[in-house]
């Protein structure tokens, strides 16, 4: 189902799936060919350490958000430019998915937490023995109403994954679901994504 992958085959063998592209179908779900003339580009890196799972995943964030570079005509002086952030208080783990205008006061926010229950381990086995999520471990506090630099938070709903209804429409037990919840601070759990529309006042 991926259009990139990666697997390991014999020892000291890696095999990348660049692009894929089938003329009939393979008849694995798809129900059609794909055939995909789009251009595929994109980078692969080869890392060799011993990070473990929550240093990968923080590591392939740090890259994929690396910083862009602009040029513009002008005789600007950019040295010693001031640096301004709109996060007030950035938090380790915590990716900011989406942050979409609304209007003039609201706003989309999606936040995700990329900890792995337990911290520093080989990577999610969710099988049996894997343990429970919600019990401490991993979760990240979010203080709503101090997340972001020039605004003052008025009020927050949560809404499903996908933004399109109330959360409470979409989870078997919203009183479990916000249980860790406290006034304007939420708490996400290991590789929780939640979204929620906030509505704020400029200051």
């Amino acid at each position: 189902s991926s259009g990139i992958n990666a697997e390991y085959g014999a020892d000291g063998q890696l095999e990348f799936m660049l692009h894929r592209r089938l003329l009939k179908n393979d008849a694995k779900g798809l129900g059609e060919a794909l055939n995909e003339t789009t251009c595929v580009r994109g980078k692969h890196w080869l890392i060799v350490s011993d990070l473990d799972w929550d240093g990968e995943r923080t590591l392939a964030q740090e890259m994929f958000y690396r910083p862009v570079l602009g040029v513009a005509p002008g005789q600007h002086v950019l040295g010693g430019a001031p640096v301004w952030s709109f996060l007030q208080s950035p938090q380790p783990n915590l990716n900011i998915l989406t942050l979409q205008r609304i209007n003039n006061t609201a706003a989309l926010v999606r936040l995700e937490n990329t900890l792995y229950q337990g911290g520093n381990t080989s990577g999610p086995h969710l099988g049996p023995g894997s343990g429970s999520f919600g019990t401490g471990t991993g979760n990240i506090e979010v203080q709503l109403d101090r997340l972001f630099r020039g605004i003052s938070l008025t009020a927050f709903q949560e809404l499903a994954l996908a933004g399109d209804r109330h959360v409470s429409r979409s989870v078997a037990n919203y009183a479990e679901h916000t249980r860790l919840d406290a006034e304007n601070t939420i708490v996400l759990l290991p590789f929780q994504i939640r979204t929620f529309i906030v509505t704020f006042t400029r200051l």
